[in-house]
């Protein structure tokens, strides 16, 4: 294996998901060039590769320069160590899969992945299911993809330090998610609490405020009285009272009134069937 140009070193230790990897001597550089292009050895995060038959096992670099308590930094035949955490399997053919079915075995040979490796990492980059939001760190050539119906879907959240980047990723999504011409029937909300967003997307959102006027190219913020509940409602227009029989007289009010606008403008079962009329 040492005549492959992305060989690292082999496996010596294994325990679960955890991986112990002793590097090559040809290591020693910090450098190990493939097909002329440069990668860096042992970095944090960076992905490596374990060849097991058809199928690789992924893992991310979890530890460089620092070896595991249960061996020193340096052995004495001077070959360094790393810690990899195993992540998942993929193939050219099956593409990638979390999650692990086997483990490596001591001596099996450990690879950098090239940027053609990634590709099988990170999926296909022209799906509509996915959005592009920047590139991977570590391969300048392959593009940060998100899932859409993951992203929302479930809980997400953005993190980082401040400098990071936070707002600008965010803004990226909303981007990429209003994008009419890829997602023309696509509505987004963003509660912009400290005006971060306005102008990043003034070209392609409304923007509602509090005191809103044209000179600030934003349009007052306006609550109908029917999303409030009722006791929303009755404490922002009257205050607290505890006068029960004019909460009724309020609540009487309050339902004729939305009677009375059912009536101006009906949607009931009609107006249904003449938007959407059905298919024969």
């Amino acid at each position: 294996m040492k005549s492959d140009p992305s060989f690292l070193g082999s496996v010596e230790n294994v325990t679960g998901s955890e991986v112990s990897v002793a590097l090559d001597d040809s290591t020693v550089s910090g450098l190990l060039f493939v097909k002329g292009q440069p990668y860096h050895v042992g970095q944090v995060g960076s992905f490596v590769r374990i060849p097991l038959g058809l199928i690789h096992l992924i893992g991310v670099v979890s530890q460089a320069g620092a070896a595991p308590e249960r061996f020193s930094i340096e052995r004495a035949d001077g070959r360094m160590w790393m810690t990899v955490q195993l992540v998942g399997h993929g193939s050219s053919v099956r593409g990638f899969n979390r999650g692990l079915s086997l483990l490596p075995s001591v001596g099996d040979s450990v690879h950098i992945m090239t940027d053609a490796d990634l590709e099988v990492v990170y999926g296909v980059q022209t799906s509509l299911k996915r959005i592009r939001v920047g590139h991977v760190a570590s391969a300048l050539s392959i593009p940060a993809l998100l899932e859409i119906n993951s992203l929302v879907t479930r809980h997400s959240a953005v993190v980082g330090t401040t400098g990071a980047g936070k707002s600008t990723t965010v803004a990226r999504i909303l981007e990429s998610l209003t994008d009419s011409s890829r997602y023309p029937s696509a509505r987004v909300i963003v509660f912009d609490i400290h005006g971060e967003y306005a102008s990043a997307l003034r070209d392609q959102a409304r923007i509602f405020r509090v005191g809103g006027d044209q000179t600030s190219r934003s349009e007052p913020l306006r609550v109908p009285y029917w999303a409030l509940s009722f006791d929303e409602l009755v404490n922002l227009t009257f205050g607290s009272f505890t006068d029960e029989s004019a909460r009724g007289a309020v609540r009487d009010q309050i339902v004729e009134l939305k009677r009375s606008a059912l009536k101006a403008a009906p949607r009931g079962r009609s107006s249904i069937y003449r938007a959407y009329p059905q298919q024969s």
